[in-house]
């Protein structure tokens, strides 16, 4: 986690997804997406000091009609489920030290979250969810959304 230094550094590595984006070289280290270590990284806010945490996950595809084809498309969809149980973990192992929010991920989710083709659409339907999800009291309950958890959608996948 960077706190200090060039800003534009930072958000270069902050995009520096391996196999897809190229590492960033700052000061003799190099620098890639947080996620790789901690997508969420609730313990790092806990030690900064934080007594409230908002999660905002990306979920995961757990409706594509097909699996990831190719050796770059299985390892993003394998990062992003350990991504994902990573922070189920940590949400259940920090909880009772502060509050914690999570809005629920988009479910189903057809597109891998790698899959930048619909962008535009599924902001808009994470927009209308979290809306929902503050509108009902979100800031107010805690709890773990029932799509963190590994699960697919049968039904809507490919015989």
């Amino acid at each position: 986690m960077l706190s200090k230094g060039d800003a534009e550094q930072a958000l270069l590595a902050s995009t520096a997804i391996p196999l897809v984006f190229p590492a960033v070289w700052c000061k003799g280290s190099v620098l890639v997406d947080g996620g790789v270590s901690s997508s969420t990284p609730i313990a790092s806010a806990i030690a900064l000091g934080a007594t409230r945490i908002l999660v905002l996950p990306t979920g995961f595809g757990c409706a594509c009609k097909e699996p990831p084809r190719g050796l770059v498309a299985l390892a993003l969809h394998t990062l992003n489920l350990m991504s994902m149980r990573q922070l189920v973990r940590d949400i259940e192992l920090h909880a009772a030290r502060v509050r914690i929010h999570v809005v629920a991920p988009l479910c189903p989710l057809a597109v891998s979250v790698f899959d930048f083709s619909q962008t535009g659409e599924l902001m808009d339907r994470a927009h209308q969810r979290t809306r929902a999800w503050l509108d009902s009291g979100g800031l107010e309950q805690s709890g773990m959304p029932d799509s963190l958890m590994a699960h697919h959608h049968a039904d809507m996948m490919m015989p």
